[in-house]
């Protein structure tokens, strides 16, 4: 119980700070995220030695996959694809699969009425990411 619940503070006030700091500037900044790596390594070397440490870096391929895959595609920023990494590292690869599945609905609902009207839209994506984590840690502990 206690490594879930420092595990969720820790990535969670990352992820927070990222979010602040992308709505306001719409860049986040790799400080921001290399606290959130380093810190997620550090809880799962802490909590689950090699093992952990095997999984948190195998969240972070797949968080820096999937990031990558939609910065290249879409056009997201660079600094969303490495807070993908950061959660890989905090949660492991389950969480930031659902995180991106869940962040990415939210983002194409934002942008749906500003395509209808044939608009440009530019949004921060921190926040979404923000959200889609919060959802995706409930129900992967509610598994």
């Amino acid at each position: 119980m206690l490594r879930f619940m420092l595990t969720v503070l820790v990535g969670l006030i990352v992820l927070a700070v990222a979010a602040v700091e992308d709505r306001r500037s719409f860049t986040v900044s790799l400080p921001v995220v290399m606290v959130g790596w380093l810190s997620g390594m550090v809880l799962a070397v802490v909590f689950g030695g090699w093992r952990g440490l095997c999984w948190s870096l195998a969240g972070i391929a797949l968080g820096l996959f999937l990031g990558a895959t939609f910065s290249v595609l879409l056009r997201m920023g660079w600094g969303d694809t490495l807070l993908y990494g950061m959660i890989g590292a905090t949660f492991g690869p389950v969480v930031v699969l659902l995180a991106f599945a869940i962040t990415n609905s939210l983002v194409l609902m934002r942008f749906l009425l500003p395509v209808i009207r044939r608009q440009r839209a530019r949004i921060a994506v921190a926040p979404y990411i923000l959200l889609g984590t919060l959802g995706a840690v409930a129900w992967s502990h509610m598994l």
